[in-house]
């Protein structure tokens, strides 16, 4: 797989990367890894989840094993953000 994208999520953030993996497990929900060569070898992750009502909502997080932060993507009154977390938070060992 290994498609090249490009996503603008803002004027100030353009992600660039390779697709690593797609999965979708079921009708409801898909996942995608993006490698960031941009970001040091960092994977993105966004995760596309159909609720029970039938909305669709965003998940996911930037990961560098070799940084203690990570990023995570939050929804709050119907926007996205990025905010900076500890990655300890989202890895087990």
């Amino acid at each position: 797989m290994h498609d090249e994208i490009s996503l603008k999520l803002s004027n100030d953030f353009l992600i660039k990367g390779k697709i690593i993996s797609h999965v979708k497990p079921n009708a409801s929900a898909e996942t995608i890894n993006v490698s960031l060569p941009d970001f040091h070898g960092s994977v993105f992750t966004i995760s596309r989840v159909r609720t029970e009502e039938g909305k669709i909502k965003f998940v996911g997080h930037i990961l560098n094993l070799e940084n203690n932060d990570a990023i995570i993507l939050k929804e709050e009154n119907q926007k996205y953000f990025f905010i900076k977390t500890e990655q300890r938070l989202l890895v087990t060992d």
